[in-house]
């Protein structure tokens, strides 16, 4: 107890501050004092021993205490961690409840969501079909409106050229034979060439104002096949004057004669009382009319049709013919003929009507008198070219309708061409007909029977030319001479 003595306050501290002491006390008292062993003092006091006891015990847990004190640190600062983890894993829990209630509607979302879409997929089919229709009944006109459109692009960059070339045609060429024509055409394409004016190389009014369809059209109406005559057609459809044909042979008015023969064509003279009233007729009803074997002056009654003195009354257009107003249909043509071989029109009449020199030229001559001598020796293969030349004129002519019709319904068509019912039935039933047509096409295309008696026509043709070369020399011989 005389070395607690030496520590007066120990007993007033704190307990943790107490064991800090004791320990050092008793580190002091190791060193200074061996008989403050527990076993000495087991000898000298049994109180004595107890405190021993004590104060050893004291010294091993602060050391103990000392080693504990920061794991109970670092515990209670899990604990804390432990419990805001458990908090967030709580909070977790409760929003993953709550996300699993909402994937539970979702899916009942998604089921009357893929019911209703299936619904919708099944009221679409029509639909789809019709879509499905439309892409392939298309499909079969791309190739050739890509070959047009080619055809089309270099056309509308020459067209400035040959419109006015042509447009000089019609207005200034029919009078004039086929040498002096070309001559003409000749003069003038240099001259566009000169000033800069974009053009087809080889132009002519044929190519640019004539329509194949038509014109095989009216040569199988009886037009004759030489280019001078067909270059006379084409000027005359593309003319705002009525024509009035220099026709000694006739040509010119079988060829009017066979095209009206179907739409009822009305024929007269000049010296026929009822004249007036066959015109009269043919205006109100849109008829085409033939004034045939004319001379070198008209009658002045028929000025105003000539120069189509067409006014409105009462809403409608009207043109006076002698003495009556007469309703004007557009469908109404005019054509007049004369017999005269050369005549001379004065300037009054030159302005009032189309001269159109329908007279045949030797090259033109040659190719008549030979398709007559083949006719007579082999009516045969004159036979089987003729029905080539129909199918062939036919097709085409079906084939342009198609096309036209196909272009008319995507044109009219409102809104979405896929709901346009009509226009997916015509172009259904254009590619049904295109088929049949190209599979006539490609028929005729191959070598089979009539394109092999077209071939022996064609040769056989040639063998009879020098025949009719010399048929139109001495037919225009005669001529001269007469």
């Amino acid at each position: 107890m005389s070395h607690l003595q030496q520590f007066p306050g120990m007993l007033t501290l704190e307990a943790g501050i107490v064991v800090r002491k004791l320990a050092n006390a008793l580190v002091v008292l190791s060193s200074t004092a061996e008989d403050w062993e527990i076993e000495v003092r087991i000898s000298v006091s049994k109180a004595c021993t107890s405190l021993c006891m004590w104060v050893h015990a004291m010294y091993k847990y602060y050391f103990v205490n000392k080693s504990v004190a920061p794991k109970k640190a670092t515990l209670a600062t899990a604990k804390e961690e432990l419990a805001i983890t458990e908090k967030a894993l709580a909070e977790a829990k409760a929003r993953m409840k709550e996300l699993t209630n909402l994937q539970k509607g979702v899916g009942l979302t998604d089921r009357k969501y893929i019911q209703v879409k299936s619904k919708d997929m099944l009221n679409n089919i029509p639909q789809m079909d019709f879509q499905i229709g439309l892409v392939s009944g298309l499909a079969d006109e791309k190739e050739r409106w890509k070959s047009t459109v080619a055809s089309l692009g270099l056309t509308i960059s020459n067209v400035i050229g040959d419109v006015l070339i042509s447009a000089g045609a019609v207005a200034y060429l029919t009078p004039f034979t086929d040498k002096y024509r070309r001559g003409l055409l000749k003069e003038w394409l240099v001259i566009v060439g000169e000033v800069g004016v974009p053009h087809t190389v080889k132009c002519t009014p044929v190519a640019t104002l004539g329509d194949p369809v038509t014109i095989r059209k009216w040569q199988l109406e009886g037009l004759p096949r030489d280019f001078l005559s067909t270059e006379n057609a084409v000027l005359v459809f593309n003319s705002t004057r009525w024509p009035l044909f220099i026709d000694p042979q006739r040509q010119a008015n079988r060829w009017i004669r066979n095209m009206g023969k179907a739409s009822g064509l009305a024929i007269s003279k000049l010296t026929d009382r009822d004249l007036l009233r066959s015109l009269e007729s043919a205006v109100r009803f849109g008829k085409q009319c033939l004034i045939e074997n004319v001379g070198t002056e008209l009658d002045p009654a028929l000025d105003s049709v000539l120069q189509k003195q067409v006014f409105r009354q009462a809403g409608t257009n009207v043109i006076k013919i002698g003495d009556s107003i007469v309703p004007y249909n557009e469908d109404f043509r005019l054509y007049i003929t004369t017999k005269l071989p050369n005549p001379h029109y004065t300037p009054e009449v030159s302005i009032k009507v189309m001269v159109v020199n329908f007279a045949l030229v030797p090259s033109g001559l040659q190719d008549q008198l030979l398709a007559l001598v083949v006719m007579e020796e082999r009516p045969d293969l004159e036979e089987a070219r003729g029905a080539l030349i129909v199918s062939s004129a036919q097709m085409r002519h079906e084939l342009k309708e198609i096309e036209d019709r196909i272009l008319y319904r995507l044109s009219v068509s409102e809104g979405s061409p896929v709901d346009d019912i009509d226009l997916i039935n015509t172009l259904e039933a254009s590619k049904v007909k295109s088929e049949e047509i190209k599979v006539l096409t490609s028929d005729l295309e191959q070598p089979k029977f009539p394109l092999t008696h077209l071939m022996a026509q064609q040769t056989t043709t040639r063998s009879y030319r020098p025949r009719s070369e010399t048929h139109s020399n001495e037919t225009t011989g005669l001529k001269d001479q007469v």
